[in-house]
């Protein structure tokens, strides 16, 4: 993996040399896709959700805001002694059936005040790595700008009429806070992330393994089968 960034636009914004990082986890939606309760998934031993904590924890993330909504009990029940880390707070989405946009917005809030930048993390994605989430740590850390965000190799924009495409995790830094708060629907950071693409730090990623979502029971044994 290797850092790139657009020449001189990080200048946008301030240098922030001790940036407090504060992780959020989206994992409040009903996986209509799945027919059943996506984040309970057993991976061997060990759900799905609680796969995707465990690599957050392991990582530089100061702290980590886990977002719930859909059967939360039932989630919280299958984390067992995981959920109890002090560095996680758990937050209900009392409006998830609206779209991820609440869930974000509903993380956001949590992480405000204690951060200067929050990584938004899928709840759905298990070959996002610790390793990766410490490297796009330490691209932020390092740069100017107010967002980092992974791109696979292949499909970074060579041209001033291509769109470059990122993926996830992202960082977002809290000086876009208030354009987070403005997004509706269902739909994630995505559009901030394309608005600002120009001041951002890119981590370059060779293939897009780790961009991998389980959305379906074929995509469960997929991953099971890798195993």
């Amino acid at each position: 993996m290797t850092t790139i960034s657009p020449e001189g636009n990080e200048s946008k914004f301030d240098k922030e040399i001790d940036k407090k990082i504060v992780g959020i986890i989206l994992a409040a939606g009903e996986s209509k896709r799945f027919n059943g309760l996506k984040q309970c998934a057993n991976l061997r031993g060990k759900t799905l959700l609680a796969h995707v904590i465990t690599q957050a924890l392991n990582s530089n993330l100061d702290e980590i805001v886990l977002v719930l909504g859909h059967e939360k009990d039932k989630i919280i029940d299958s984390l067992g002694d995981l959920i109890k880390d002090k560095r996680i707070m758990t937050i209900e989405n009392t409006n998830y059936f609206q779209g991820m946009s609440t869930s974000l917005k509903t993380g956001l809030q949590a992480a405000h005040e204690q951060s200067d930048a929050v990584m938004f993390i899928l709840g759905d994605q298990p070959k996002v790595t610790t390793e990766l989430i410490n490297e796009l740590l330490t691209a932020y850390k390092q740069s100017n700008g107010q967002l980092c965000a992974p791109v696979i190799k292949a499909q970074k924009a060579h041209k001033a009429h291509e769109e470059t495409r990122t993926g996830h995790p992202v960082i977002i830094g809290h000086k876009l806070y208030p354009e987070l708060m403005k997004i509706t629907g269902d739909i994630g950071a995505r559009e901030i992330v394309r608005k600002n693409i120009e001041y951002a730090k890119l981590v370059e990623l060779e293939d897009n393994s780790s961009q991998f979502q389980i959305n379906t029971q074929d995509d469960l044994r997929k991953y099971i089968q890798e195993l």
